[in-house]
């Protein structure tokens, strides 16, 4: 189920983000932080224009412009997501 709904079903379909059904402020907390980050899906794309760009950027050099219009769009719309929608990605340290 999408979260929206979720957000829906849990105030019973009215605007007031102050209504909600949870019993405790951790349930209240999973239903209306956002989804987990994604970064398994997000660095390999990079990698994938990276190399793409190497390898027919000499041929067509007009695909080095449209690679990095493609990196400043995504670099723009990552740095949106993180602050707004996602929830706060875990700590990672040394001991991963």
């Amino acid at each position: 189920m999408y979260w929206w709904i979720k957000r829906l079903l849990d105030r019973n379909f009215k605007r007031n983000k102050h209504l909600t059904k949870q019993k405790t402020a951790l349930g209240y907390a999973n239903l209306y932080s956002g989804p987990e980050i994604e970064y398994f899906e997000k660095y390999p794309w990079l990698l994938n224009l990276a190399f793409l760009a190497m390898f027919y950027g000499f041929m067509m050099p007009y695909f080095f412009l449209a690679v990095l219009i493609c990196v400043i769009t995504s670099y723009i719309v990552d740095r949106y997501t993180i602050v707004y929608f996602y929830r706060k990605s875990p700590s990672y340290n040394i001991t991963i």
